[in-house]
């Protein structure tokens, strides 16, 4: 794999592990502040669940690199993921 991948990957990676980091105590405050159903999963799922959810939106990216519809797609793209990381830091901070 080349090294732009690795970044591409990994640049989700790191902004997620920010980001969880910046919200990690309000968002474990308010998941048992409320009630949950009985399919809700454990608190400690989340640890697992997040990071490759980041990792899959880096790969996502190398799929986009190679699209033919370029331009339009890495948009839409960037603009995901800047939208999931805002609303993580409006809604727990």
């Amino acid at each position: 794999m080349k090294i732009k991948n690795w970044l591409l990957v990994g640049a989700p990676l790191v902004g997620g592990t920010i980001i969880g980091r910046l919200t990690a105590d309000n968002a474990k405050a308010d998941y048992e502040k409320y009630k949950q159903p009985p399919f809700a999963p454990p608190k400690e799922t989340f640890g697992i669940v997040w990071p490759l959810l980041y990792t899959m939106i880096g790969i996502a990216r190398i799929i986009i690199e190679e699209s033919k519809e370029k331009d339009e797609a890495v948009i839409s793209y960037r603009t995901q993921l800047g939208l999931n990381g805002l609303g993580s830091l409006l809604y727990f901070k």
